[in-house]
């Protein structure tokens, strides 16, 4: 039986964030209809299992789901808590990950996505977004589109 602390405690999540070259596109992928948020946008990604890394974890997510390989995941951007309702409290782990080669969409399990692609950062707020997912996009936009100060 569960006590009350373990029902409180957060489902450790990680989230691949993958940029294109130029740091202007994502890949994000979007739930299979019928799946719990079917049709919501997401960056790729899943639960942590008992025992696992985060590394571990963002490794075997993306070679699950999509069948990419990583290098050695850059580092955690942030990390979100986010309360589901009935479906649980979630604690998401934005992982940057750098692809190990280029990025073939062969192996796309359609059991989880119905499509993956790359967008741009600042088209990416028009899609339908996991709740969670979305208020990490929300900064990364703000991120891209700040202008930043010259050296000059």
């Amino acid at each position: 039986m569960e006590t009350a602390e373990q029902k409180a405690k957060p489902v450790e999540v990680v989230a691949a964030v993958i940029f294109n070259k130029n740091k202007d596109s994502i890949l994000i992928g979007m739930r299979s209809e019928d799946k719990k948020f079917g049709g919501k946008w997401e960056f790729i990604g899943g639960k942590v299992e008992v025992g696992e890394t985060m590394e571990e974890a963002i490794s075997r997510e993306l070679s699950e789901e999509i069948g990419l390989e990583i290098k050695e995941p850059i580092g955690e951007i942030t990390q979100v808590d986010h309360d589901y309702g009935v479906e649980g409290k979630f604690r998401i782990h934005f992982i940057e990950c750098q692809p190990n080669g280029s990025v073939v969409l062969k192996k796309v399990n359609p059991d989880v996505y119905e499509e993956v692609s790359w967008v741009k950062i600042t088209e990416a707020l028009k899609l339908d977004w996991l709740e969670a997912d979305r208020d990490f996009v929300e900064k990364l936009a703000v991120a891209v589109t700040t202008p930043r100060p010259s050296l000059n």
